[in-house]
């Protein structure tokens, strides 16, 4: 049997790694051996999830009790590992408790708006279905009826990553702990997100970013006419990923692989962060682009 050749991303850092896999190995075979080659760190769970390609619009969560055939891996496939839980030497794996959750009866958190960013504190029972917490959200006029919603746990300590919550699962089991923070979305009803409202969030950041860093291509406007262009295709995070997942670019291939003018790919350069190399003739990452990356991963989703 081939391997199957693919792309693991880390959970923290965005470094990446080409392996070849026999389809036969299981996933969590595949986390112990990356482990191995000091990739990832030992101490923690790990889970991953499968990024779109051609034959495939969204991205899908892996089964880590399946071998890589069996979750549908194939070849030139992309890989985002996350980091699922962070476990505790000192407890059995039947034992470890998410947090404070599994310690108090009753948690603090702080609920954010889908859409104008408001927020609100509130003192949930652990054991609460979180499908409940929203409909208790409802009564109290915080957020509307008639829609359904999604929430995002929001980084926290040593979780650097933002994590969809399960709405059929209590707070406990989601591995909400004590002053979280909860970003609520519209949902589709397909179970997905809003991209619109996730567009409206993140274009301003763009534009906010641009300037903080002194980024010439990200003038005023620059978020507003990323979201039209490319709004209606992408969510923030699949299009910042496609700008981003290179560390040197030709505008031209750029222009051809999204479909725009040369023009339209060096002013997306420019605004992510991209800086005109001479010797190379291409545009190459900077540490503006890695800062743009890290305030859509952490803040934005």
């Amino acid at each position: 049997m081939e391997n199957i050749n693919l792309k693991m991303i880390h959970p923290t850092n965005n470094s990446d790694i080409d392996i070849g896999l026999p389809g036969i190995i299981v996933l969590e075979d595949v986390f112990r051996q990356l482990i191995d080659a000091n990739f990832l760190s030992p101490g923690q769970t790990y889970s991953g999830v499968l990024k779109p390609s051609c034959n495939r619009k969204d991205d899908v969560l892996l089964d880590n009790n399946k071998t890589a055939s069996e979750n549908g891996i194939k070849s030139n496939d992309v890989i985002q590992i996350l980091i699922a839980t962070l476990a505790d030497p000192e407890v059995e794996n039947d034992d470890i408790i998410c947090g404070n959750t599994a310690a108090s009866a009753y948690i603090n958190i702080k609920m954010i708006h889908p859409t104008n960013n408001s927020d609100i504190d509130i003192r949930l029972p652990s054991e609460i279905l979180l499908r409940d917490v929203l409909s208790q959200l409802i009564e109290a006029s915080f957020i509307s009826s008639g829609q359904p919603y999604a929430a995002i746990l929001k980084p926290k300590g040593n979780r650097r990553e933002s994590r969809p919550l399960d709405n059929d699962k209590t707070i406990a089991d989601n591995c909400v702990d004590n002053e979280s923070i909860i970003q609520l979305v519209i949902a589709t009803q397909a179970g997905g997100f809003d991209v619109m409202e996730l567009w409206n969030a993140f274009y301003p950041h763009l534009d906010q970013i641009g300037t903080i860093l002194g980024i010439a291509g990200s003038m005023l406007g620059f978020g507003v006419w990323v979201k039209k262009r490319f709004g209606n295709k992408y969510t923030p995070k699949q299009f910042t990923e496609k700008i981003t997942d290179k560390e040197l670019w030709n505008y031209h291939e750029l222009a051809l692989k999204l479909e725009i003018s040369d023009d339209e790919a060096k002013r997306l350069l420019k605004g992510y962060g991209y800086s005109w190399n001479r010797h190379f003739s291409l545009y190459c990452k900077t540490d503006r682009t890695v800062a743009i990356i890290e305030k859509v991963k952490n803040d934005i989703m």
